[in-house]
This record gives C-alpha cells, sequence and structure tokens, in this order.
C-alpha cells in the first residue's frame, strides 16, 4: 500500500471537515480543563469558523494545503 501527496485546492476544503470534527472531539476530549475558557463551540460552527481560515490561508500566495491518502483509493 502506498500514498499519495497532492496540493488540495480552496474548492477542496470540504474534504477536510471529518478530520477537523475528529480533531475537536479529540481535543475536547483530551484537554477537559480547557472548558474553563469558555463553553466550545458546537462542531458545525468550529466546522465554519476553520472552513473561513482555510479560505484566507489560502489566498494568500504560494500558501499550501497537503494532503495524504491512501494510493489505491485515489486523489
Amino acid at each position: 500500500m502506498g500514498y499519495v501527496i497532492a496540493d488540495l485546492s480552496a474548492a477542496g476544503i470540504d474534504r477536510l471537515e471529518a478530520l477537523w470534527r475528529e480533531l475537536l472531539e479529540h481535543h475536547l476530549a483530551a484537554a477537559p480543563h480547557l472548558a474553563a475558557l469558555g463553553t466550545a463551540r458546537d462542531p458545525a460552527d468550529s466546522w465554519r469558523v476553520r472552513r473561513a481560515q482555510y479560505r484566507q490561508w489560502l489566498a494568500v500566495p504560494r500558501a499550501a494545503v497537503l494532503v495524504a491518502s491512501d494510493a489505491e483509493i485515489g486523489r
């Protein structure tokens, strides 16, 4: 099994939503002490904010998002 690393365009940002939600869930479970800072955003709102941030970052010349995927599944 091999992997493919590819540049993800701004149009493909929504492919990262499931990964972001998993990361959010992990952070909430791994760092319960952060609740002292206030209530965490719900997953949909958190993704909305992160998605906008990704799009803003990708507007910068030469910025890139690299993604790895299983070569058998494809890009």
